[in-house]
């Protein structure tokens, strides 16, 4: 299962982000515009080649292998809608009570992944 959602956030940039804090000091205010979900499935297969071991000695206290992997996933996902930049339209305020358009972009939603990294196993 995928989800594709659009947030909006306004922001305060003639502001300090205390790193200290567990929330954003110049967030006004955010809200989640459009979301959907859809269905993915898929398969994938990849390769590890062992690079090297060490340890196992008396007097190592770590044994380990360290290895090279390189995978692939591909999902096959349905089609979902979701909000592209410029999608959110409002009314002139002058018009009267200012009304918001969404104008949504559908499309599938395949992914193709491709993984490489070093994995240590201990």
């Amino acid at each position: 299962m995928e989800n594709l959602s659009t947030t909006t956030e306004l922001t305060n940039n003639n502001c300090y982000d205390d790193n200290e804090t567990s929330y954003d000091d110049c967030e006004i205010a955010s809200s989640t515009n459009y979301s959907d979900n859809s269905f993915s499935y898929g398969g994938g297969g990849g390769l590890e080649i062992s690079l090297t071991s060490f340890g196992g000695d008396e007097d190592s206290g770590i044994e380990g292998v360290l290895s090279f992997f390189i995978n692939a996933r591909y999902m096959i996902g349905a089609e979902a809608e979701y909000l592209k930049e410029g999608a959110i339209t409002f009314s002139d305020p002058q018009d009267g009570p200012v009304q918001t358009t969404f104008d949504p972009s559908t499309s599938k939603t395949d992914v193709l992944q491709i993984s490489l990294g070093l994995n240590f196993n201990f």
